[in-house]
């Protein structure tokens, strides 16, 4: 699944700018040293965008034209959570989604979202597919 592959790779703190640029050969180099040409970036209709290497906890992603979706991942932060029925500290972290309501329903993107938070809280999904 090469959405696997792109979430572990913007987990590890790699700026991933679309899933297009990076099926390309120079495209895990060049968004390491955050120098991604412009032509690198089209073609693409799902974006990952991190915002968690700056001290942001949540944005408004803004859908870059003629992208579907885009997914920003706010910092991890530690906060007081509801747990197992205790109230304990949890690593936290907000995503927020902008998509197109042409080409997305809120339940495909609930599902799309819901798959993400669970591979976020169990990494050994990753290693599974």
């Amino acid at each position: 699944m090469k959405f696997k592959k792109y979430l572990a790779l913007l987990l590890a703190g790699i700026l991933i700018f679309s899933l297009a640029a990076c099926g390309k050969d120079n495209g895990t180099q060049d968004n390491n040293n955050h120098n991604t040409a412009a032509d690198d970036q089209q073609g693409g209709t799902f974006t990952l965008t991190n915002m968690g290497i700056f001290p942001v906890d949540n944005f408004n992603p803004i859908l870059p034209a003629p992208q579907s979706c885009i997914i920003g991942f706010g910092r991890c932060v530690e906060k007081p959570a509801v747990y197992q029925g205790q109230i304990c500290i949890r690593t936290m972290m907000v995503l927020s989604v902008t998509y197109d309501h042409r080409v997305f329903d809120g339940g495909e993107v609930g599902s799309i979202m819901k798959t993400m938070k669970e591979y976020l809280e169990t990494p050994e999904l990753f290693l599974v597919q």
